[in-house]
């Protein structure tokens, strides 16, 4: 009977061991995930210059586009637009 109480303490003991092992696991990943989450975004250096890249300066756009618009009723319509440099445009369709 001695045998059995002393594996019935030395199984006791694992359990707790393997307890406080899972409970200090759990409690470090909770702070690494705390700590990860709470990370503030890195703010954009104010010395740098952002980026002057847009569509109206970065793409020959100005011109005479000509396409024809498909209708059921009619062979289609004829479409020409202009758009000018100075941020107009003129569109005629027949």
């Amino acid at each position: 009977m001695g045998n059995l109480q002393n594996e019935g303490t030395t199984s006791h003991a694992q359990n707790n061991i393997i307890i406080m092992k899972n409970t200090l696991f759990s409690i470090a990943a909770l702070i690494v995930i705390i700590l990860v989450s709470c990370n503030s975004p890195k703010k954009a250096d104010s010395k740098t210059t952002a980026d002057m890249h847009t569509s109206e300066n970065s793409l020959d756009w100005h011109g005479t586009y000509y396409g024809v618009t498909p209708c059921a009723s009619c062979p289609g319509i004829e479409t020409e637009l202009t758009l000018t440099p100075d941020l107009n445009y003129i569109i005629h369709k027949t």
